[in-house]
């Protein structure tokens, strides 16, 4: 965690052989995509940092991996940003907690997750902050501060189904603050000391304000 020194090898090695790991404060430097593919437990310090030099996604699942945890990492990344997804999510029971994403093309992409957590996270200078594309399901998105993004906060454009958004912060986003074609998704909508959303774009028929 010098800051220096590429630590791919070794990221991969515990991701893929550990089922819990304590990543203490540093800088972790990875230049190629790293594989989660079995139950974990990911845990930082809080201060740990792990820094994409690379433009690929960085942190690819399984399509059959169950029941994965991080918390309190800081992901960022350096250079060109473009195809940067900072978490790829397949599989299931996968939870996020606490971590800080900054520099991403998309930095969460919900890439086909059944029960799925994301929470009290913080989402930067991205392009996007949570994005899909592919059959997702029952997830929470509670709780995390998504900002000075250059396109849409949270963007679940197709085949989401039962996710509940509430009390997020989402503001100045250069797009929409959530967008969304799908009628699984309700929005659990708070006064603007808890929650704060700006700019709901939603295309068809049904949409549940709570």
């Amino acid at each position: 965690g010098d800051g220096i020194n590429d630590e791919t090898e070794i990221l991969n090695y515990a991701f893929s052989n550990l089922d819990s790991i304590y990543i203490p404060k540093g800088k972790y430097i990875a230049k190629n995509k790293i594989k989660i593919n079995k139950e974990i437990n990911i845990t930082g310090s809080g201060n740990a940092e792990i820094i994409a030099d690379f433009t690929d996604s960085f942190i690819e699942f399984d399509k059959n991996v169950k029941d994965v945890n991080i918390e309190s990492i800081i992901f960022d990344g350096i250079n060109n940003r473009e195809k940067r997804k900072f978490l790829n999510l397949y599989g299931e029971n996968i939870s996020v907690k606490n971590c800080t994403f900054n520099n991403a093309s998309m930095c969460i992409y919900l890439n086909g997750v059944n029960n799925y957590n994301l929470e009290d996270n913080k989402f930067y200078n991205s392009l996007f902050g949570i994005g899909s594309e592919y059959n997702s399901e029952n997830g929470k998105i509670t709780g995390n501060e998504i900002c000075n993004n250059v396109r849409t906060g949270i963007d679940l454009i197709s085949n989401i189904d039962n996710v509940e958004i509430s009390k997020n912060n989402i503001y100045d986003n250069g797009g929409t603050g959530i967008l969304t074609t799908e009628e699984g998704v309700i929005f659990d909508i708070y006064d603007s000391v808890m929650n704060k959303i700006e700019d709901i774009d939603y295309i068809g028929d049904k949409l549940s304000l709570m």
